[in-house]
C-alpha cells in the first residue's frame, strides 16, 4: 500500500540500496520477515499475506476450531506434560474438578460455572476429602 512519502507498507530494502528487498508484517502479536527477489515480489507477497491474515486462511490450524474435548480429557493432557514442582498438587486439582465437571465439554464450561462454583476455602475441603 503505497504511502504519501513513496514507501511501501511492509516493503523494505535492507540494507539501503543492496536491491535485497524483505516483506515485514504481524501475525498474532508477532513480527515476521520474508525475503524476495524484488521490490514488485514483494508488494506482491505484502498483499497476499495481509489477505490471508484478514481472512484467516494464513496458518489455518491457527484458526481451526478446538476439537471438542471433556474437561477430563484436557485435565490428563496437562498432567501428561507437566513440569511443574507441586505435579502432586497439579493431580489432586485435576482429580477434583473432574469429578465435579469432567464429563462436560470444555467449550460448555461457562465463566459464569466457575464464578458460581463455592468458595476456595471450601473448595480445598473438598479436594483434602478427595486425597486422603
Amino acid at each position: 500500500m503505497a504511502r504519501k512519502d513513496g514507501k511501501d507498507r511492509g516493503v523494505v530494502e535492507k540494507p539501503k540500496g543492496s536491491g535485497k528487498w524483505w516483506v515485514r508484517y504481524f501475525f498474532n502479536g508477532r513480527e515476521k520477515w520474508e525475503k524476495c527477489d524484488n521490490k514488485t515480489q514483494a508488494k506482491e507477497r505484502y498483499g497476499k499475506v495481509r489477505g490471508e491474515i484478514r481472512e484467516e486462511k494464513y496458518f489455518p490450524e491457527k484458526f481451526k476450531k478446538p476439537k471438542d474435548l471433556t474437561l477430563r480429557v484436557a485435565i490428563a493432557k496437562h498432567l501428561e506434560g507437566s513440569t511443574n514442582r507441586n505435579l502432586r498438587g497439579e493431580k489432586t486439582y485435576g482429580r477434583y474438578w473432574t469429578s465435579l465437571w469432567g464429563k462436560r465439554l470444555m467449550t460448555d464450561i461457562t465463566t459464569e460455572d466457575c464464578r458460581s462454583h463455592p468458595g476456595q476455602t471450601q473448595s480445598a475441603r473438598q479436594v483434602e476429602t478427595l486425597h486422603h
